[in-house]
């Protein structure tokens, strides 16, 4: 993954979650980018797909 093209991090597991509709993931990123709602591309397949960091748990927004 990659926050502003500079390496961040890298998913330790992903799942479909039927709750969320969409995919999610645990991940290890760096605490200079980790912070809730920032935006991040992560390689997937070999395209690369933009994301969102979120602590746990995982919730919904209203």
């Amino acid at each position: 993954m990659s926050s502003k093209r500079k390496d961040c991090g890298y998913v330790t597991s992903a799942a479909f979650s039927p709750d969320f509709d969409s995919n999610i993931a645990i991940a290890m990123v760096s605490t200079r980018i980790s912070r809730d709602e920032e935006y991040i591309e992560v390689l997937i397949e070999g395209e690369w797909r933009m994301a969102v960091c979120s602590t746990l748990p995982f919730t919904k927004a209203n």
